[in-house]
């Protein structure tokens, strides 16, 4: 008997959360706005497009490390003592 009305508020909440679910799925999210038929619809005109041009290659034999080996540089050293927090 100490069971049973957990089970009860559990179904409850259960129910209502399917509820919601359903709710929020039937609401459809407008789509991308968009001028009524017969109006233009607005242009852009101050656009500026910028490049960016790659870097020089490196001379060979010169590499920089990749950001995986600088992060785990000194990951498997043992000489250091463990820290104790």
């Amino acid at each position: 008997m100490k069971r049973l009305p957990t089970l009860i508020v559990l179904l409850v909440l259960l129910v209502l959360g399917f509820r919601v679910l359903i709710q929020t799925r039937s609401t459809r999210s407008p789509g991308p706005a968009s001028s009524p038929p017969g109006q233009p619809g607005l242009v852009s005109t101050n656009t500026v497009i910028t490049t960016v041009t790659p870097p020089a290659p490196l001379e060979s034999g010169a590499t920089t490390p990749l950001i995986g080996e600088t992060i785990l540089l000194n990951y498997g050293s043992t000489n250091l003592p463990p820290k104790m927090i």
